[in-house]
């Protein structure tokens, strides 16, 4: 399967938590996935989800509300980087919680809506994207000049 770069809004879901949580993208507000999306990447760290989070975290006792606290991600997209640090994030990354430990919240899907087949087939999608921004796994990535693409 194709791995897709997880957005704003993607879900997620703890191995500790009772409820599944949205993705909030806090560290940039210029690289987009597909027009609109905002794309997700490896400095996203902190409090980076919509509340009410993963509602109660069983990570700790007595279990209480959660809140996250992502500080490092892992399984990025490494062959583009965004500021020439952060890697995008794709549905495959996990997120390492303070609480919950290594590796707990895993992506469930990528929060990407489908443009439909016409529309990627079209010939005026070049003047829906006139910067012509490269694809990467076959995903358009909307930016400007902000994304480096390493070669391998």
């Amino acid at each position: 399967m194709k791995e897709k770069f997880a957005v704003d809004g993607a879900p997620c879901m703890c191995n500790f938590g009772t409820a599944p949580a949205r993705m909030k993208v806090t560290d940039q507000k210029f690289a987009h996935i597909n027009g609109k999306s905002l794309a997700g990447t490896s400095m996203n760290l902190g409090n980076v989800f919509y509340p009410p989070a993963f509602a109660v975290c069983r990570a700790s006792w007595p279990p209480k509300t959660c809140v996250p606290n992502v500080v490092m991600w892992s399984d990025t997209f490494t062959k583009a980087k965004v500021n020439r640090i952060a890697t995008l994030l794709t549905d495959q990354s996990k997120a390492t919680c303070v609480m919950g430990g290594m590796d707990c919240i895993r992506f469930i899907s990528h929060g990407q809506i489908p443009m439909p087949v016409t529309m990627k087939q079209s010939p005026l999608l070049k003047q829906i994207d006139p910067t012509g921004e490269k694809l990467f796994n076959g995903q358009p990535l909307d930016c400007l000049k902000k994304v480096t693409v390493e070669e391998t």
